[in-house]
């Protein structure tokens, strides 16, 4: 990946976040990276924790209702979560959930953002066993 594309994927992945603390949720983490995958963005509401994969598509057309998620993006994603609450255990106590947003459009332009809740749903194991 090129320098120029990881700065944009930085100020969508940027764009995204303000956009979220405008909707009254508190930033966690941003680009946490382990042995096991990447987590975009780790975001908070009074009662839930969410890790967000942010998307970008260069086509403004609307996405499908539900985006396709590859089935190893979608265990790279619950082992890096896993991962994440494993090394934050005083976060661990909140339910949490899967949401994707997909930005579409050109960086430094007009962009639409579809944000799609609850993706999936699955069972944690933090703890090291």
């Amino acid at each position: 990946m090129s320098h120029v594309q990881n700065r944009s994927d930085e100020r969508i992945e940027a764009s995204v976040a303000d956009y979220l603390l405008a909707q009254g949720y508190r930033l966690v983490e941003q680009n946490f990276v382990c042995n096991a995958g990447q987590l975009d963005l780790v975001v908070q509401s009074d009662k839930m924790l969410i890790f967000v994969d942010v998307c970008w598509r260069r086509d403004p057309k609307p996405m499908m209702t539900t985006p396709y998620l590859r089935p190893n993006k979608r265990e790279q994603w619950v082992a890096a979560a896993e991962q994440f609450l494993r090394w934050r255990p005083w976060i661990a106590k909140y339910p949490y959930r899967f949401d994707m947003v997909v930005v579409s459009g050109s960086p430094g332009n007009q962009v639409d953002i579809s944000w799609v809740k609850n993706l999936f749903t699955c069972e944690l194991t933090p703890s090291s066993k």
